[in-house]
């Protein structure tokens, strides 16, 4: 049909409309098939005549535009137009989005038009609440006919013709209007430099501009509302039809879209469907997130702790939306689903896995402008009177803090080989220049022997910890919190072997340091506390006492924490092993659970430190039948 149009009637004023809708298909189906081979493993981007699916795609929205021209004229009115587009089923006009392209370059150029800029938010670009004021989105479509329901009044996206601005939708931006159309459209341009995408054949579902704002209007100004049944068929369709949710971010310790129950409802439907779900951010928000791995003045564990701060705090019920029996009906939907606390993982899962990637792409990066920069390659990168100066030397120092922090978020996750390379270059930077007893050794023997404490390798650990414990006693003396800091790290050690009571010592002789040096509410005494609190239990003293600290412990993490982080979960688990040790198995087993919960949220269930923690309640009742 295509070729009979092309070659005989596209000429004539008589081509008919089974033609022109037949033929407006075809770059839909050429997209469809794309995709298809992709999803099969294809690689190829041509199909079996030897032609691009691009070309064959652009080429037949070329024939359709002359065609277009043949039916109506080059003057044609939109009424026409729209009587074409109808010819697409209401599915596929719904289905319909705006690429990337469009947005970065002819929207924001409207936006820009109407005095705004990157910084302004989609309800200022349009206003629902002002029913007759329309604004940038409504405006465009105010004067057409919408395709779906033949009324006037139509969606943005339906106003867009040719395929550099419009086609099927690859991708469902799931966000909030709270966010900043500049956000909005770094977050989709970085996504496509990301995956190679070409921005002017990726079409993107936004529901500002996809659905038809005029209808919405109108039924506000009537009272009328959806009910949620059918928003919530709606979405099932529009999430199934696309099967490519990009969830929105931002900012990344506080993201405005989990507060949005809608959007999380979004991300639920994706994950029920086995779609796929993407998490993006502005590049503001990556950097940020990259630039606390190097701020020389904040705390070592500074931006580690805040970023497992904001996984303990997600919690779908604490969602909201504008129409409350819309929040029950979701929050019913996840509970009788996977349930609250296993969907909190499955969005902590999608978190963590951005953040170990961003870290590892920088990684990368920093990893290679070292190996190529003169500097690291045997020069005084450290000697401002021998390199190229002083910003040479801030990059080199910047790439050691940055080294050492991602190696603890490494760390925290349980990706030890690679935190211990990381530790073991920044040792090596270190080596180069000033030997390996300079005092600023002391970081990475610290977490160098902290990784090899926690495989097993415990000989080696004291080997770091020694060389640790020497330049702190010559540099610092033995009452410095330094040198106390490496008495507590030995005494793990000692722990571990079983030598508890040379632990205790060494525990107690820290803690006096630190009580000394920081008071007896630091949470750094805290931490101390609870290693003397666990070999007391481990020695079986005094459970009692060991139970007392404990309790303290955890009062002073929930006060600088908070209770349901898993610092806090880290002293409930110490709880329920001395309850057990002192045979009140019933307290044991809940507190237990509850320390597990957290475990499973913030860690995830695959987790050493979770899959050791789910173990416990085991060994308890074990332990009751005994």
């Amino acid at each position: 049909v295509f070729k009979l149009i092309k070659m005989g009637n596209a000429a004539s004023s008589k081509t008919s409309t089974s033609q022109y809708s037949l033929l407006t298909m075809m770059p839909c189906l050429c997209f469809r098939r794309r995709e298809k081979d992709r999803q099969n493993g294809k690689e190829s981007d041509e199909d079996h005549h030897g032609v691009s699916c691009d070309d064959e795609f652009e080429s037949k929205y070329e024939d359709i535009q002359r065609v277009d021209e043949n039916c109506y004229g080059t003057n044609t009115n939109q009424e026409a137009k729209n009587s074409c587009s109808r010819s697409m089923s209401s599915e596929e006009l719904d289905l319909l989005g705006i690429s990337v392209h469009n947005l970065r370059e002819k929207f924001m150029a409207e936006v820009r038009a109407e005095g705004l800029d990157e910084n302004a938010m989609i309800y200022d670009l349009e206003d629902l609440r002002k029913y007759d004021d329309f604004g940038i989105i409504r405006r465009k479509g105010a004067n057409s006919t919408c395709p779906i329901d033949g009324k006037m009044g139509s969606a943005y996206v339906h106003t867009l013709k040719g395929a550099d601005n419009v086609g099927p939708a690859t991708i469902m931006l799931s966000y909030a209007w709270a966010y900043r159309i500049g956000d909005i459209i770094d977050t989709l341009q970085r996504h496509c430099d990301m995956h190679s995408l070409d921005i002017k054949r990726t079409y993107v579902w936004i529901c500002c501009l996809c659905v038809n704002q005029h209808r919405v209007v109108e039924m506000k100004r009537k009272g009328d509302f959806v009910t949620f049944e059918d928003l919530a068929k709606t979405f099932r369709s529009r999430v199934t039809g696309i099967g490519h949710i990009l969830a929105m971010m931002a900012p990344w310790f506080a993201p405005t879209y989990l507060e949005r129950l809608w959007c999380v409802y979004e991300m639920y439907m994706a994950h029920l469907h086995d779609c796929q779900i993407t998490i993006g951010m502005p590049s503001s928000e990556r950097e940020n997130f990259v630039d606390g791995f190097v701020v020389k003045d904040s705390s070592e564990e500074g931006l580690v702790t805040k970023f497992f701060e904001t996984l303990s705090a997600i919690n779908v019920k604490n969602a909201k939306a504008s129409v409350d029996a819309d929040r029950s009906n979701i929050l019913q939907l996840i509970q009788d689903g996977p349930g609250y606390e296993a969907f909190n993982v499955i969005v902590n899962q999608l978190i963590r896995n951005w953040a170990v990637n961003l870290v590892n792409d920088e990684v990368k990066v920093r990893t290679a402008t070292l190996e190529k920069d003169s500097v690291y390659n045997g020069k005084d990168y450290l000697n401002v009177d021998k390199v190229g100066g002083e910003d040479e030397i801030i990059g080199v120092l910047d790439a050691m803090v940055f080294f050492q922090r991602v190696g603890l978020l490494y760390e925290r996750m349980g990706e030890l080989d690679k935190a211990l390379a990381l530790y073991e270059q920044v040792k090596e930077m270190i080596e180069k220049k000033l030997g390996p007893d300079h005092e600023i050794m002391v970081d990475p023997l610290l977490n160098i022997g902290k990784i090899c404490r926690m495989q097993g390798k415990y000989e080696e650990a004291l080997e770091y910890f020694n060389q640790m414990l020497v330049i702190c006693e010559r540099d610092y003396g033995p009452d410095h919190l330094t040198t106390g800091q490496a008495y507590t790290c030995t005494a793990q050690v000692y722990g571990d072997q079983g030598l508890h009571d040379k632990a205790l010592q060494l525990y107690q002789r820290s803690l006096v340091i630190e009580e000394r040096e920081s008071g007896k509410n630091a949470i750094s005494t805290a931490e101390i506390l609870e290693h003397v609190a666990v070999e007391l239990m481990n020695l079986g003293q005094d459970y009692e006492d060991a139970l007392q600290k404990f309790h303290e412990v955890l009062s002073i993490k929930v006060d600088h924490y908070g209770k349901g982080t898993i610092y806090a979960a880290l002293t409930m688990k110490n709880i329920a092993s001395t309850l057990a040790a002192s045979n009140r198995y019933e307290e044991a087993i809940n507190t237990c659970q509850e320390a597990l919960t957290i475990y499973e949220k913030v860690y995830g269930p695959d987790h050493p430190d979770t899959v050791a923690l789910a173990a416990l309640p085991g060994l308890i009742v074990t332990l009751k039948g005994l």
